[in-house]
Parts: C-alpha cells; structure tokens; sequence
C-alpha cells in the first residue's frame, strides 16, 4: 500500500493517541511526541489534521528506512 492510500482517520488517530504502537525509530517516536503534545493542547480539527499530515510526510521523507518501513508497517496492519 502506497503513503498516499492510507486514509487521513489512519493517520489522526496516530497522532490523536488513540492507538498506540511500539515504534523503533528514534525521529518517529520524538516527532510523534511533539505531534501528541500540540493535539492535546489545542484538540480542534485543524491541529489533528495538521499534525496528521506533518506524520504522513515524515514517511514520505523517510520512506527508504527501513526502520521507517517496519514502523509504518504497524500502521498498516491497524489499519486493515
């Protein structure tokens, strides 16, 4: 499944927190950090979706990782 297939309600509710995963890389877990921060802190529809699309373009940035791959790996099999 390509990035850009997965659905926006996937990636709000990574940031959100709504789910929770066991994620190994490093960046991911700090950006994901700030994202779950700045939702809680100002939860209105326009920071869930801001924050849900910086998620979705940090794998796109870092989509040739392969510890970018198994995280977002995670993702996909909640997804489904």
């Amino acid at each position: 499944m390509e990035i850009q297939e997965i659905k926006s309600e996937v990636w709000n509710g990574v940031v959100s927190g709504n789910t929770n995963y066991s994620f190994e890389f490093l960046a991911l877990k700090i950006l994901l950090s700030r994202l779950r921060l700045e939702v809680k802190a100002n939860p209105l529809p326009s920071t869930v979706w801001r924050s849900a699309a910086e998620l979705k373009e940090f794998f796109i940035k870092q989509h040739n990782l392969p510890v970018a791959q198994r995280d977002l790996q995670k993702i996909l099999q909640n997804a489904r």
